[in-house]
C-alpha cells in the first residue's frame, strides 16, 4: 500500500472542513487506499483486496506499488483479473516482456477473456508485432 495514503489520512481527517476545496478525486483515492490498508492489515491473504489496492495504485499512477499489489493478489489466488492488471502496470513501467507474459498467462487461464486478448494485441501492436491475434473458432456461428 502507498505510504503516502497512510500518512495523508490523518491530515485529511483533521481538515474535513477543507474537503470541498480539495480535489475530490485525490480525496477519494486516499480514502480508498486507507480503507484497503485497514482491510489488508486484517486479512493479508485477501486476493481481491490486493487486486483492488493495485487498481487504486494504478489510478494514483504508482505503477511500482500497483505491481506489488497485483503480485500479492496473484499469490493469494486472484489468477486472471490480477494478471491483466499486472500486465497493464508493467506496460506503463515500460516492462514490455513482463506485461506480455502477464497477458499471456491470463489468456492461457481463460481463452475467452476478451480484455486479455485486447491488451495483448494492443501491446503487440505498440511493439510492432500486429500479427498477434486471438485464436479463431472456425466452427463458431456468426449471428
Amino acid at each position: 500500500m502507498s505510504k503516502l495514503a497512510i500518512q495523508m489520512w490523518p491530515l485529511l481527517l483533521n481538515h474535513r472542513d477543507d474537503w470541498p476545496l480539495m480535489n475530490s478525486v485525490v480525496c477519494s483515492i486516499l480514502v480508498a487506499m486507507s480503507l484497503l490498508a485497514a482491510l489488508l492489515d486484517a486479512f493479508p491473504g485477501h486476493a481481491d483486496g490486493w487486486n483492488l489496492a493495485g487498481v487504486v495504485q494504478n489510478i494514483w499512477r504508482d505503477f511500482d506499488a500497483a505491481t506489488q499489489c497485483f503480485q500479492r493478489a496473484i499469490a493469494a489466488g486472484n489468477q486472471t483479473g490480477a494478471r491483466i492488471n499486472l500486465g497493464f502496470a508493467q506496460q506503463k513501467l515500460g516492462h514490455f516482456e513482463a506485461a506480455r507474459e502477464a497477458y499471456r498467462q491470463a489468456v492461457q487461464r481463460d481463452a475467452g477473456l476478451a480484455i486479455g486478448w485486447q491488451k495483448l494485441g494492443g501491446l503487440e501492436e505498440v511493439l510492432g508485432n500486429p500479427q498477434h491475434q486471438a485464436p479463431v473458432d472456425d466452427d463458431a456461428e456468426l449471428g
